[in-house]
């Protein structure tokens, strides 16, 4: 008998969680981002499966293998109706958002299947702008998306111009306490590798106490 798209799907990912991160670091290491950032793979999935919806021929077979061996249309179409609905399940004292957001130019026709679609969700992942207005209208979303908490452009001008029809914005936003509270006063300099060659010196938290960890590759 066959087991449930979501148990299928979790054993499909579970050899593939590594790949996954391997390649978004290298597509990172490629354009030489070496900024402190951070990327979920839950997140890209879930980006992907939105734009899978309106996908077809080689594209739609790119994400298939992304998403992993045998993975079925109907299996991405339950990663998605479950990812988007454990959202709202998620600890009271963790505050976890995902953003997934089309941004498409009022001149730019996309087809009625695809936002018919989209209509399934509760949310409104479509918004149709002037195509002057995509850096306007991305810094609006993502100022109140981050609550107010980062100030300047998130665009580049260099990323826009006159034949950008639609951008796909795939965002996270995380904030909790930690599980230990570190003492701000014990906050000090310390060196930071962030490569084999370059250290910087940052602020960095500090606390005296047995840990469990992990080590990897």
């Amino acid at each position: 008998m066959e087991t449930p798209p979501t148990k299928r799907l979790r054993s499909a990912f579970k050899p593939t969680t590594q790949l996954h991160y391997s390649h978004v670091l290298d597509v990172l290491k490629q354009d030489n981002c070496f900024k402190n950032l951070v990327f979920s793979p839950i997140c890209l999935k879930l980006g992907l499966a939105i734009i899978y919806l309106g996908a077809e021929g080689e594209t739609a077979k790119q994400i298939e293998r992304f998403f992993g061996e045998n993975v079925t249309k109907d299996d991405i179409h339950a990663f998605l109706f479950d990812g988007l609905a454990s959202l709202s399940k998620i600890h009271k004292d963790i505050d976890l958002k995902l953003a997934n957001q089309l941004f498409i130019s009022k001149n730019y026709q996309i087809l009625d299947s695809f936002t018919e679609k989209l209509k399934k969700f509760e949310q409104n992942f479509i918004e149709k702008v002037d195509d002057h207005e995509f850096s306007e209208k991305i810094d609006d979303f993502l100022q109140e998306f981050f609550e107010g908490g980062n100030s300047g452009s998130f665009t580049n001008e260099n990323d826009i111009d006159d034949e950008t029809k639609l951008i796909f914005l795939n965002s996270i936003f995380f904030k909790a306490n930690w599980f230990q509270i570190f003492v701000a006063a014990a906050t000090e300099d310390s060196d930071f590798h962030v490569t084999e060659s370059k250290t910087i010196t940052v602020k960095m938290m500090k606390a005296e106490d047995d840990f469990y960890y992990r080590q990897g590759n």
